[in-house]
């Protein structure tokens, strides 16, 4: 039998990525290997449309992508 998660996401296998956002939204659903890089670039988009600046973050609850631009640059 498939795994209910699998049937869930439509996942095709390992290595998957899901990325949801806070809304609770499949935002990302990839097969396949993905660099660090890529991942920590989806998430500081994800966080830039969200609005979220430096300012706004919360010091117990520190965002992934803390200090980096969608562009990839990062602090």
């Amino acid at each position: 039998p498939i795994p209910k998660p699998m049937q869930a996401y439509a996942l095709q296998g390992t290595p998957s990525l899901l990325v949801i956002d806070r809304a609770g939204h499949l935002r990302i659903n990839h097969f396949g290997q993905v660099s660090d890089m890529r991942i920590a670039a989806e998430i500081a988009k994800l966080v830039y449309e969200a609005g979220s600046g430096l300012d706004d973050l919360d010091p117990d609850h520190p965002g992934p992508a803390l200090g980096c631009t969608p562009d990839g640059g990062c602090r």
